[in-house]
């Protein structure tokens, strides 16, 4: 195994082949541009690092080097017409895949990055020329998938165009979800409140009003006292934190130049920004002293609204223990079968598969799961 810098090839104009893959060299690739003879780069499995060239000779086919440290961009192949091969996986690249004219590649593999974006090509001879083998896991690209692409249809692999696309099924779920649950506790209230007008317009303001009005302050409810007050500093914190922490967020939303839109206003996708990492460190540690904070005035709220000398917490048996425990243990079992059925119905390519399930029917499983979960 050769170790040290990896070597200066622009003085070797007439080099065709550099095979240096499967060593330790270390530093940045060097332009590759003057060397108008070469096909082939094969430098993976080494301890590269920096950025892959931006330019590229008009006449190189194959270009592998993953499993290296790289980092950048990766460059357009819209001129390398001739490129066959490409394989850049297990390296930190990002931006977006420019693949070239003439649709003559048959091997591309860039797992394992951070590429995003919808795949740019410029022709439709990419299917003619039998290409599929384009591997993207561990990436996040932007739908529509390459007609010709084998995992096309795999949909958690990539990210939808917009939000709207993404989540109007789940919105349309949980508004639907809100209204029946609203109805259900307008109709408990309507029909078992105590003491209230026979009018049916009074009645049912009376019955809103029980839902939303707080408690009564006595010693019978200080329970209830204790989680509005739990869930008033909760609301507190995130007044806070909100307006703090989602500018940050979006300012060092690096990770993707694309991937799933919203996720740009969460910590997922934070990345190389010192400046935005050092704020929500900074913020982290204001935020663990204001829930020390909310939890002593929680305690001294607990300990002000002591329970009655008579109250007294129920015991079990340890039967009863036992069949407590087995009773969760399935409840939770048949939770999370709506989640299996979720999850195969993303995974499972549709109309490819050996159970001969259609997008269709996936299409029923995905969207019902939320569906069986509110009526369960």
């Amino acid at each position: 195994h050769f170790s040290g810098l990896f070597p200066n090839l622009t003085a070797l104009p007439s080099l065709q082949f550099a095979l240096l893959h499967e060593n330790r060299f270390t530093g940045t690739i060097p332009a590759i541009s003057g060397l108008p003879e070469l096909e082939a780069l094969t430098a993976h499995d080494n301890l590269l690092s920096g950025s892959i060239p931006a330019e590229f000779p008009q006449g190189l086919r194959v270009l592998l080097l993953q499993r290296n440290m790289l980092s950048g961009r990766l460059p357009s192949l819209k001129n390398m017409g001739q490129m066959e091969a490409l394989a850049v996986f297990s390296n930190s690249i990002r931006g977006k895949l420019v693949l070239p004219d003439g649709g003559g590649m048959t091997e591309i593999f860039v797992q394992n990055n951070r590429i995003s974006c919808p795949v740019e090509q410029y022709d439709s001879d990419w299917e003619a020329a039998g290409c599929t083998d384009l591997m993207i896991p561990g990436n996040l690209l932007t739908a529509p998938m390459p007609t010709w692409a084998s995992m096309r249809q795999v949909t958690f692999l990539v990210a939808a165009e917009t939000a709207w696309v993404e989540w109007r099924w789940m919105v349309l779920e949980a508004a639907t979800g809100a209204v029946l649950l609203f109805s259900i506790l307008c109709g408990t209230a309507y029909l078992y409140a105590k003491d209230l007008p026979p009018s049916g317009a009074s009645r049912l303001r009376a019955s809103l009003s029980m839902i939303l009005a707080p408690e009564p302050d006595d010693e019978d409810h200080h329970i209830e006292h204790l989680q509005r007050y739990a869930a008033k500093l909760l609301g507190l914190g995130t007044l806070v934190i909100v307006p703090v922490l989602v500018p940050v967020y979006t300012a060092g939303a690096n990770y993707y130049d694309c991937g799933k839109h919203w996720l740009h206003t969460t910590i997922a996708y934070l990345a190389d920004n010192m400046a935005a990492e050092w704020a929500c460190a900074v913020a982290a540690c204001g935020f663990v002293a204001l829930a020390v904070v909310s939890i002593s005035k929680l305690r001294v709220e607990g300990q002000r609204r002591a329970p009655p000398a008579d109250f007294e917490l129920s015991t079990h048996t340890w039967p009863q223990v036992a069949a407590i425990s087995v009773a969760w243990i399935v409840v939770v079992s048949l939770l999370g079968v709506p989640s299996v059925f979720y999850v195969m119905s993303t995974v499972i390519p549709p109309d490819e598969n050996s159970l001969g399930l259609t997008a269709l029917e996936l299409r029923a499983f995905e969207a019902g799961t939320g569906a069986l979960l509110f009526l369960v």
